[in-house]
This record gives structure tokens, C-alpha cells and sequence, in this order.
């Protein structure tokens, strides 16, 4: 699958509200956004070389059950330390690396910044750190 042509604005919309992606996109280290089954996804991941830091995938049109199928392969990915962060209402996934993520999102403990987060955003993320081991 190639990858989907978007303009700046898009891409920074897509990494809108998390300061690893902003970040990673000042940077220029975001990849994507490329069209996603669990296979494109999966093989980014087998093939990860570190050249980004956040790939961006768009799920295609049918892929109706991305959500559910990021959270069945966190284990898996985190032993790639890795992982598929699903944002459904604006229908993409982050692909980074589990242990970057976790030690960013200590710093951002450590801000306040997850003071915002609703009950089960707080979930996610003690689900994801305590992922990292």
C-alpha cells in the first residue's frame, strides 16, 4: 500500500494534541500517512529501522474494527517495543516505539499534562507503560 498525499496542515491535525507526535514532526521524523490493513501494519512493524519515529496510518475504508484490533496487538508489539495507538474519531493509528512513548509520557506526567485526560484515557496509558515492563 503507498502512501496517502497530505498536506502539512493535515498531517499536523493528524498529530494535533500529542506532544511526541508535534514534536516528532518539527523534527521531520513522521512518516506516512500510508493507507493501513493489519498486514501494512504489522509488516512496519517486523521491518521497523528507527527512521521515523511516528509513522501515520490511515485505515482503508472497510477496515471498520481498527480500534479493537490495536489494543488485541499490543502485546505483540510491545515485544518489538512498539505499539498501534488508535485514534477512531479522527480515524488513523500511530505506529512509534513503546519505550520512547512511555519515557516522553513520564515527562509529561511530570507536567501536568495528563491532568485533562478522561478515566479511560488513564487506562490506556497505565495499560501501555505498564507494557514497557
Amino acid at each position: 500500500m503507498g502512501v496517502i498525499r497530505h498536506s502539512r496542515a493535515e498531517i499536523e491535525y493528524m498529530a494535533e494534541g500529542c506532544p511526541f507526535a508535534v514534536n516528532s514532526l518539527k523534527d521531520g521524523l513522521i512518516g506516512g500517512p500510508k493507507k493501513a490493513t493489519a498486514k501494512t501494519i504489522l509488516a512496519a512493524a517486523i521491518t521497523w529501522t528507527d527512521e521515523y519515529e511516528v509513522i501515520i496510518f490511515r485505515p482503508i475504508f472497510l477496515w471498520k474494527s481498527f480500534y479493537r484490533w490495536c489494543i488485541e496487538k499490543e502485546e505483540f508489539l510491545s515485544e518489538l517495543d512498539l505499539i498501534a495507538i488508535p485514534n477512531e474519531p479522527k480515524q488513523f493509528i500511530l505506529l512509534q516505539r513503546l519505550s520512547t512513548l512511555v519515557k516522553a509520557g513520564e515527562e509529561l506526567m511530570s507536567e501536568g499534562y495528563y491532568e485533562k485526560y478522561t478515566d479511560k484515557q488513564m487506562q490506556d496509558y497505565e495499560r501501555r507503560r505498564k507494557l514497557n515492563g
